[in-house]
Formats: structure tokens, C-alpha cells, sequence
């Protein structure tokens, strides 16, 4: 009858409900693994291209600061041989 079918239901409704939150949190525990593990791969994605960053910059200083010197040691050069030197620097070169 009715009742009884209630009274079933009412019953089974506790372990129904353990259930549906043991689902959901096995989604929610799911999800959380994939997001930590999504910010801890941008991290490590952020350090390394702020590292290649750097290291393009130092690249950058040594090549500038070796132009530079052997802009200078050109200059020098003509002016120890008494030779006009009409070369621009480095950085003038480069805005053109």
C-alpha cells in the first residue's frame, strides 16, 4: 500500500543521501586535483619562461657590451694610425 511504500522510502532516504555526497564528493575532490595540479603547471610554466626571460637579457647585455668593445677598440685603433673614424656606435646602428 501507500504508507508501506513511504515508510520504504523514508527508510532508504538516509543511505541515499550518504550516497549522493559520497558522489559528490568524490567529483569535488576530482576537480580540486585537476585545478591544483592546472595552477601548479602555470607556476612552473611562469618560473621557467621568467628564467628563459633572464637569461635572454644576459644574452643580450653580453652581445651589446662585445659590439661595444669592438666598436672601441676599432676607434682606438684608428686613432693610434692617426685614421679618421667615422663608424657609429653600436646603438646608433641598431635605432636606424
Amino acid at each position: 500500500d501507500g504508507v508501506e511504500a513511504c515508510r520504504e522510502i523514508m527508510d532508504s532516504l538516509p543511505d541515499t543521501i550518504v550516497s549522493i555526497g559520497q558522489g559528490v564528493s568524490s567529483a569535488v575532490a576530482v576537480t580540486l586535483t585537476i585545478l591544483a595540479t592546472a595552477e601548479i603547471g602555470m607556476l612552473i610554466s611562469e618560473k621557467y619562461r621568467a628564467r628563459r626571460f633572464e637569461e635572454g637579457r644576459k644574452v643580450e647585455r653580453r652581445e651589446r657590451d662585445a659590439q661595444w668593445k669592438a666598436w672601441l677598440a676599432r676607434r682606438d685603433e684608428a686613432a693610434a694610425n692617426g685614421e679618421p673614424f667615422d663608424e657609429p656606435p653600436p646603438s646608433e646602428e641598431e635605432s636606424d
